[in-house]
C-alpha cells in the first residue's frame, strides 16, 4: 500500500524548472509532415514545446535546377501539457497543442543574406501556395524519464508528432553544482 503512495505525487513538480531540446517527426497523419526540432521548457510542471520542419530546400545549396523551383511543405507543432509523477525519477504527461501545415515554392534562383552576430545565415524564399494551409487539434502523451537528478530524456506521441528530446533541470544543476 505504502508504494503507491507517492504516485501523482503533484509537490514532486515544486520547484522543476528545465530547458530542453526536442527532434522528430512533426505533422504525423498529415499531408505534409517533416522532420522537425525546437525547444522545450517545463516549469513546475507545465510543459511547453515548439517544433517546426521544412522548407527542405530552405538552405539548398546544389546544382542549379531547371525551373530553380522546388515543391516544397512546412509543418510547425506547439504543445502544452502537465507531468504527472509516477515516481521520483519517471513522469507522464497529457498534452493538447496545435499543428499547422501547408505546401509552397522554394525558389533558389534567389538567395537573402541575413546577419546574425558573427554569422551570416542564406536562405532562399519560400510562398506558401493559397489555400493548401492546414490547421490541426494535437492530442497525444508523453513519458519523462529521469536518469541522473539534473537530466531528462523524453519520448512523446500524439495525433501529429512523433519525438524526443533531452532536458535539463536548471534548479537541479545549480544545486548539483554547489
Amino acid at each position: 500500500m505504502s508504494a503507491y503512495a507517492e504516485w501523482f505525487e503533484l509537490s514532486e513538480n515544486k520547484g522543476r524548472c528545465g530547458l530542453g531540446i526536442n527532434m522528430g517527426f512533426v505533422g504525423w497523419n498529415t499531408r505534409y509532415g517533416d522532420f522537425g526540432w525546437g525547444p522545450s521548457i517545463n516549469v513546475n510542471g507545465v510543459y511547453l514545446d515548439f517544433l517546426k520542419g521544412g522548407p527542405t530546400h530552405e538552405h539548398y545549396k546544389g546544382q542549379q535546377v531547371e525551373k530553380n523551383l522546388f515543391n516544397d511543405s512546412t509543418v510547425v507543432l506547439a504543445n502544452v501539457g502537465y507531468q504527472l509523477p509516477i515516481f521520483p525519477w519517471l513522469r507522464v504527461m497529457p498534452l493538447v497543442g496545435y499543428c499547422q501545415t501547408d505546401a509552397g515554392v522554394t525558389d533558389v534562383s534567389k538567395t537573402y543574406d541575413e546577419h546574425f552576430a558573427y554569422a551570416v545565415h542564406h536562405y532562399h524564399p519560400y510562398n506558401v501556395t493559397p489555400g493548401t494551409r492546414r490547421h490541426h487539434i494535437n492530442i497525444g502523451a508523453g513519458i519523462f524519464v529521469q536518469p541522473a537528478e539534473w537530466l531528462e530524456v523524453y519520448a512523446v506521441g500524439s495525433f501529429h508528432a512523433l519525438y524526443g528530446g533531452i532536458s535539463i533541470n536548471l534548479a537541479a544543476f545549480a544545486e548539483h553544482r554547489k
